[in-house]
This record gives C-alpha cells, structure tokens and sequence, in this order.
C-alpha cells in the first residue's frame, strides 16, 4: 500500500476509483431499467430482486477490475513517463472507452460491421494522450466534476453492496 502512496495521493485514488465507477453504473442502470419491464412480464418479485441484485453484483466487480487494470498501469510506467495529470489523463480515457464500449454494445445488437470502430478507438486515445496533458483547465474541471460525483457513486457502490449480499443470501 506504501508504494501507492509514492505515486498517488488517497484523494487521487478515490477519484480514478469515482471515474471508472459512474459510467459504469450509470450505462449498467440504463440496460437494467431497459430490462425490468419485460421482467414484470414473467418474473416474480423475488426473481426481479435477484435478477437487479445479480446485475449489481456484475457492475461491481467489473468496476474493481477496471479500477485495478488502470492501478497496475499507473504503477508500471515509469513516472518519468507518466504525465503529471494523472487523473485527468485517466478520466478522459475512462470516459472515451466507456463511449466506445455502449457504441461497441449498440454495433454488436445491430449486427453491423465493426472494422472502423477499432481504427476509430486507436485514433481517439492518442490524440487524448497527447493532448489532454497539455490542457491545464481541464485538470481543474477534472477534479471538481470527481469530487462532485464522489457522494453519488458511493450511493451506487452501497446498492452494489447490497446485491453482493442478496446474491449471496440467495445461494446459501
């Protein structure tokens, strides 16, 4: 935990953790409310909490993942090459790949092609990479939207919690 600390403040890992969070919940929220009215349909209420719970359980740990995968990247690089705005690098690339993913989703339903969505992908994460460690003003923005958010993708991690446990209540 002490060489996390040598690279990043607790406040800078709170914010990656918030920014790879809220988009992740709000897309998983968006197909789980897409989904409950055909649930009511032919489910029960028990099966609809366990269904949401499942759901929650899934977006939790895909959060960790990302948030884990985004660590050991910022701990592999060299901090040398490591641009000084940490955060704000990782925020514009959280939310460009989180893009990316609900198009990726969107293509994949519609059985359309994806060889340009790749090339596309490629292209927009370096230019956010060469430009956005240039934009001082949005390092600023970066933080205040992170801090604002904090409190709201709690909330969310809290509902998370809760599906963990029914899952797990559920499987006992």
């Amino acid at each position: 935990m002490k060489f996390l600390r040598k690279r990043f403040s607790p406040q800078d890992l709170m914010h990656v953790f918030v920014l790879c969070a809220f988009p992740i919940h709000v897309w998983s929220i968006i197909i789980m409310l897409r989904n409950v009215p055909s649930w009511i349909l032919y489910m029960s209420g028990d099966d609809i909490v366990g269904s949401v719970a499942y759901h929650l359980m899934f977006t939790i740990f895909e959060t960790l993942l990302i948030y884990l995968i985004i660590l050991v990247i910022g701990l592999l690089i060299p901090k040398r090459w490591l641009p000084e705005p940490f955060l704000t690098t990782c925020a514009v690339l959280l939310i460009e790949l989180s893009i990316m993913a609900i198009v990726f989703q969107h293509l994949v339903q519609q059985y359309s092609p994806l060889r340009w969505m790749f090339v596309a992908c490629l292209m927009t994460l370096a230019i956010s990479l060469i430009i956005v460690p240039r934009i001082s003003k949005l390092q600023k923005i970066t933080r205040l939207v992170a801090e604002r958010l904090t409190i709201l993708t709690f909330l969310y991690v809290f509902l998370d919690i809760i599906g963990v446990i029914v899952v797990i209540a559920r499987n006992l």
